[in-house]
């Protein structure tokens, strides 16, 4: 993961004299947090942020957002969001390790709760557990069609296969990512409903664009170029309706703070195309984002989930937004550019 400059001194950025207020609601709202506690024994709280305040133009708004927190010392970090097969979640950790959790929902679709948490670590092809920053920095996810999971990893630049959270690793013949930087590897991967895999590098970037891969595991993979526009970086991928990816890319500078949005994409030919979606950026809080999943259920037209990395920084939080479709449906890409 690359975050420009250096860690940020707050950790839900707003701006002006909305900062105060939001900060001030949100101290308030800490007071309500709900404390939930897995057998196993991660002791988790979250609290719901109040997001109904803020004018919201466009065709999506975040629904809801969860602030997440926990005296582990290995929560943090979360990278990337996926379903587990059965109604639950699952996020990885960039020091190795899976976070898992069920969730909640309100009568009309927006997500309200969570419930039995739990970690464990990422195991390699021997099953022993991965360790230190250059052999455990998990940045993207995938659930794969058979069941499991796909990982990419940055530092130590590779895929692994995961039958199961708790199984060893197998590596996955991938792409060639020898060239990538350290720090900015591969943070985005989806498996397309055609079975190819789409690999996004947040590094690399040459004459505007950031190297992209598309292709399958053992076979020959196709290099892409991913439009770049010296400021926003792919950190996340999603299977949309229709089969359509969808990406999250993540931006910082000061004195703007962070700030995220969603792409459609569109495959065809070298270049990938991009279509703006949605946006999500002061007044909401907003933080480090990471990791996007397109959840058709239960909201009525499906609903975005995205995370945050806290960078296990202490002004920082581990957010989950729920972005909703507003008023139609969704409207099938139309290969407009992106704005």
């Amino acid at each position: 993961m690359r975050y420009p400059f250096r860690k940020p001194e707050y950790g839900l950025v707003m701006r002006d004299m909305r900062r105060s207020a939001i900060l001030c609601i949100s101290a308030l709202v800490a007071s309500c947090a709900v404390a939930v506690k897995e057998t196993g024994g991660l002791s988790l709280s979250y609290q719901r942020l109040p997001v109904d305040m803020f004018a919201q133009p466009g065709p999506w708004q975040v629904a809801s957002i969860l602030s997440l927190s926990s005296s582990d010392p290995e929560f943090g970090g979360m990278s990337d969001l996926a379903t587990n097969g059965k109604g639950g979640l699952v996020a990885i950790s960039d020091r190795g390790g899976w976070f898992g959790f069920q969730p909640g929902f309100d009568p009309d679709g927006k997500l309200a709760r969570i419930s039995d948490p739990w970690m464990t670590p990422m195991l390699d092809r021997n099953a022993v557990p991965l360790s230190g920053k250059q052999s455990a920095d998990a940045e993207g996810l995938a659930a794969l069609p058979g069941g499991g999971f796909a990982v990419s990893f940055e530092r130590d630049h590779r895929i692994l296969a995961f039958p199961a959270t708790d199984a060893a690793s197998d590596p996955v013949a991938g792409p060639d990512l020898s060239l990538l930087p350290a720090n900015e590897g591969v943070e985005a991967l989806a498996v397309l409903p055609t079975g190819d895999w789409l690999v996004l590098a947040e590094g690399g970037e040459q004459g505007g664009s950031l190297p992209a891969f598309l292709g399958r595991p053992g076979a020959a993979w196709r290099s892409l170029s991913y439009p770049f526009d010296g400021e926003f970086r792919p950190t996340g991928l999603t299977i949309g309706p229709q089969g359509v990816p969808y990406v999250l890319e993540r931006a910082f500078s000061f004195p703007a703070g962070p700030r995220a949005r969603i792409l459609r994409l569109t495959l065809g030919g070298e270049a990938i195309g991009t279509d703006l979606v949605a946006k999500i950026q002061d007044p909401i809080p907003v933080d480090n984002a990471e990791g996007i999943l397109w959840l058709p259920e239960p909201a009525p037209l499906g609903s975005f989930l995205v995370i945050s990395d806290d960078n296990f920084f202490a002004l920082q939080k581990t957010l989950i937004w729920q972005l909703l479709p507003v008023g139609a449906a969704i409207a099938p890409f139309t290969g407009t550019p992106r704005a």
